[in-house]
């Protein structure tokens, strides 16, 4: 225990000095209810030991995240700081507050950081520590491939098939971080169209068949959501970037199409973002928020329209509902070069992880004097 605890110090002393806090800031800690205590533990003592003026709030966690602000008190905390480090189990984006919060950050310079605060994210706050070279040398590899890229066609063994047009990229801003891209796939003029409760005005293309087999997230209802591996492929259709049909024949097929339908909501049925990992490291079973958007070689589609300024929105919307699927083993083709191939970046891609999945085979070597241990003698 005490082993851990260390870790934890340390991953947090590193987390924060690569997030810029340094001696003297007048710092804010957040969390909730249902924060990880130990996650909050090791970050309130890195701050201290790193000489910072630290305050910790903690307020009472909502039970639907995605109709909350944050509390006025706290709010007017973070102005009133140097540094703010969020550990908060719920989300906190596509509000109000936030937005606020975001255009504060900008305009003064200060620092705002954020890790999940749920038990789960533990073990990824120890492994993922930022300012891994190889990581970010993919993160701009794929940023650029992604921004470049007129058509994405994406396959599977299992059947998915996949189109989607990449569009204007002044348009369809991208949202790139140490182990991931994404952007929208759908226009800003959609957005805004299917916001007002209409119809987009243009036909998008994001459509095909989705044979769903990886991992699923969603975002409420709250305060904890729902989260599993998927082992058996739902069957769900797509059809102008929304969903259209959700096969019933399996255990989470029958959960999805009723989780879509409890929300009483089109706008949660539309494809919001669209995200490739590129992080070796993470474990997809931790399946927490990193789990889903930054695993390596996966594939993020979140369902439930949100809006911010990160994606050149003028506003805030969230859709009743948003759900993070996260599909393994694909083929995806970036106009017609494949990126990556049953799950696996190709040679090619210049994103394969240094030692994964060689693929040819070692030669045999004759070694001339080298001389065969004796077999040992069971029967004395």
């Amino acid at each position: 225990m005490k082993e851990r605890t260390v870790e934890m110090f340390e991953a947090a002393s590193h987390r924060l000095e690569y997030a810029g806090l340094k001696a003297g800031d007048r710092t804010l800690i957040i969390a909730d209810t249902y924060t990880h205590q130990p996650l909050l533990d090791a970050v309130y003592a890195a701050a201290v030991a790193h000489g910072a003026d630290v305050t910790v709030m903690t307020f009472r966690a909502r039970q639907q995240p995605f109709n909350w602000e944050l509390p006025p008190i706290i709010e007017n905390a973070i102005y009133n700081v140097d540094f703010t480090y969020s550990v908060m189990s719920q989300g906190w984006f596509y509000n109000v507050s936030s937005e606020r919060v975001r255009g504060h950050m900008r305009k003064t310079g200060k620092k705002f950081a954020m890790w999940e605060g749920k038990p789960q994210a533990e073990g990824h706050f120890l492994a993922l520590l930022p300012g891994n070279e190889d990581i970010i040398k993919r993160s701009k590899i794929i940023d650029r491939l992604l921004h470049d890229v007129g058509m994405i066609r994406v396959t599977s063994n299992l059947g998915t098939n996949l189109i989607m047009e990449r569009g204007d990229p002044k348009k369809q801003l991208m949202n790139t971080a140490e182990g991931q891209t994404n952007y929208s796939p759908l226009s800003l003029e959609s957005r805004m169209a299917i916001a007002k409760g209409e119809h987009p005005p243009m036909y998008e293309v994001v459509s095909g068949t989705l044979m769903f087999q990886g991992a699923y997230v969603t975002k409420c209802p709250g305060p904890h959501g729902h989260s599993s591996m998927v082992r058996e492929p739902v069957r769900m259709e797509i059809d102008r970037g929304r969903i259209i049909s959700i096969a019933r024949d399996t255990e989470h097929g029958i959960f999805l199409d009723d989780w879509f339908r409890s929300w009483e909501d089109p706008a949660v049925y539309y494809i919001d973002h669209f995200n490739i990992g590129v992080d070796h490291r993470i474990r997809l079973e931790n399946l927490d928020n990193l789990s889903v958007h930054f695993n390596y070689a996966g594939l993020l589609l979140g369902f439930g329209i949100s809006f911010s300024s990160n994606r050149g929105d003028l506003g805030v919307f969230r859709a009743n509902g948003h759900i993070e699927i996260h599909l393994t083993g694909a083929t995806v083709f970036f106009d017609e070069s494949p990126i990556i191939v049953d799950g696996e970046f190709t040679r090619s891609s210049g994103l394969r992880a240094h030692n994964r999945r060689p693929g040819t085979g070692s030669a045999w070597t004759e070694v001339e004097g080298h001389v065969l241990p004796e077999q040992p003698d069971f029967h004395s």
